[in-house]
């Protein structure tokens, strides 16, 4: 240390002067991989705990939300929540995109998804005969499991309107054009109990005359 005498004597005195923490704002990871977004938060020295929710829009997996938000100034060691979406609650499905995709592929992800075909009718259109040209419910829609969904599908640029048209998706057996009883009906009074004669008639008839 250096002595100086007041009023004779003069020095330079340098300050340092704290500035805090360092801080920065939070990264917007929303809609991220719950893990990409844990190892960026990570990798700035941020204190990262995932809680699980249900989310009706997000896919699994999928960053819902943050907290503290986005934006929020933060510095290093503090702690970040992530919530990762674990899909709708039990019960209820996501409606899947039909639109442009054809019978086969629709059936096995009406039923791959926990839905069933309801009402399905066919229209003209330019586009291949099978395509799907709309859904009664709209894709991504959260509904109760076991829901019925309609659809209009091509029958191609030369399709007729028929009153009875095919259904894809009908699973009721074909009936055998060579079965002679196919289109078999019965008669009025098939089946019926036949009336019994009365061994015993004769008797009455025989005290009842004059």
């Amino acid at each position: 240390h250096r002595k100086v005498t007041p009023g004779q004597q003069r020095c330079t005195v340098t300050l340092t002067i704290s500035r805090g923490a360092e801080t920065f704002h939070l990264p917007d990871v929303v809609m991220y991989d719950y893990r990409e977004a844990s190892t960026l938060l990570k990798k700035m020295d941020l204190t990262v705990r995932v809680e699980r929710i249900y989310s009706e829009t997000f896919e699994v997996g999928a960053v819902v939300r943050t907290e503290p938000e986005a934006t929020t100034l933060m510095k290093k060691g503090d702690t970040v929540i992530i919530y990762a979406s674990q899909g709708p609650a039990v019960g209820t499905v996501v409606v899947p995109q039909f639109l442009d995709q054809n019978e086969v592929q629709t059936l096995r992800k009406v039923l791959s998804a926990g839905l069933q075909v309801g009402t399905v009718t066919y229209q003209q259109s330019n586009k291949p005969a099978g395509t799907i040209l709309s859904q009664d419910i709209a894709a991504f829609k959260v509904v109760h499991a076991n829901t019925k969904i309609s659809f209009v599908v091509s029958g191609g640029p030369d399709y007729l309107s028929d009153p009875f048209p095919e259904d894809p998706f009908d699973t009721t057996p074909p009936t055998d054009p060579d079965d002679p009883y196919a289109n078999w009906e019965p008669e009025e009074g098939f089946g019926d109990t036949p009336e019994t004669e009365d061994p015993f008639s004769w008797l009455d008839i025989f005290l009842n005359r004059d």
